[in-house]
């Protein structure tokens, strides 16, 4: 087993596709507000915080100081959102990109995020 080191890995959200016109922004690492890089150390768990729902039914996405366009648009609507995530580490390997879709019920209690396959 490698113990290898991914320094200063960042995680971007590229784009959605409900709201198609919102560039990438940076997201923050869960448990660790307003922290954007991390060492990623093989074998240990980290999660990017992509959004939370607050106990109100209130989508918001973790970016910087939790603001980024959308909140012009409007909230979001119960339905399915796919979102796609960029890793980058300094080093010399290609980002890595995951789709994520959240399946929004309006409610936080029954609301489920997944990768998709």
């Amino acid at each position: 087993m490698t113990a290898r080191k991914l320094r200063v890995c960042e995680g971007w959200l590229v784009s959605t596709d409900q709201f198609p016109n919102i560039g990438p922004v940076k997201l923050f690492w869960a448990d660790m507000p307003e922290t954007f890089t991390v060492d990623l150390i093989n074998g240990i768990l980290r999660f990017l915080q992509i959004c939370r729902i607050t106990d109100s039914n209130q989508v918001i996405v973790a970016t910087e100081r939790e603001n980024w366009p959308i909140d012009s648009i409007g909230v979001f609507r119960p339905g399915f959102f796919v979102f796609e995530i960029a890793l980058k580490g300094d080093d010399n390997a290609d980002t890595s990109v995951y789709s994520v879709r959240l399946n929004w019920t309006g409610n936080w209690t029954t609301s489920e995020m997944a990768v998709v396959k």
